[in-house]
């Protein structure tokens, strides 16, 4: 089972052609069909005003379950470096390993993972870094974030293969999600 997380701002998902496009590859690369997620199905149940968090699992049948609640957004300041070698290529619902590696950030919001000597995601966002020149954003991310897609889009974002020790020396580093939209951070 997969799931979307979205944000919901007075009623209307945010960056619907976003998900969509995730969804899709996910489902034509899995179970080798489309999976489209009824979007104005799923706002008719929605609050008209203020923001929600919006959670979708799907599978090869279609809609499985729905969540959605009020959003808050929270600050994540702070990220911890973590060696591992864990593979996310899919926003599955199993987030087992993932939280077990989030279990290891210490006092820092969330880990960074490194894998094969570069740097991937965290557990709940993608990455990038300004090295003076440029955005960059790791080539190969644990999972391609709708965020960072826009982003790389739109030309904010390089990919690039970001070494640990690219990172470390950055000028600025900064997470990103559907829901946090993008935000600086501190390595500890």
């Amino acid at each position: 089972m997969l799931f979307e997380t979205c944000l919901v701002v007075e009623g209307e998902v945010q960056n619907r052609s976003d998900h969509n496009e995730r969804v899709s590859r996910s489902s034509r690369a899995l179970w080798d069909r489309e999976i489209i997620l009824p979007w104005e199905v799923l706002e008719a149940e929605l609050p008209k005003e203020g923001q929600t968090r919006l959670r979708v699992e799907y599978d090869i049948t279609g809609v499985i379950r729905v969540d959605s609640r009020p959003y808050f957004q929270s600050v994540m300041s702070t990220i911890k470096l973590f060696e591992t070698y864990l593979e996310y290529p899919y926003k599955f619902s199993d987030r087992t390993e993932l939280e077990s590696i989030f279990k290891h950030r210490g006092i820092a919001h969330d880990v960074l993972m490194v894998i094969d000597g570069l740097v991937a995601d965290t557990t709940m966002a993608n990455v990038a870094m300004f090295d003076g020149k440029e955005w960059l954003t790791p080539c190969r991310p644990l999972l391609q974030g709708t965020c960072r897609a826009r982003m790389l889009r739109q030309g904010l974002l390089k990919e690039y293969d970001i070494s640990e020790n690219m990172i470390r020396n950055a000028q600025s580093v900064v997470v990103m999600n559907a829901l946090r939209g993008v935000q600086r951070v501190n390595l500890l």
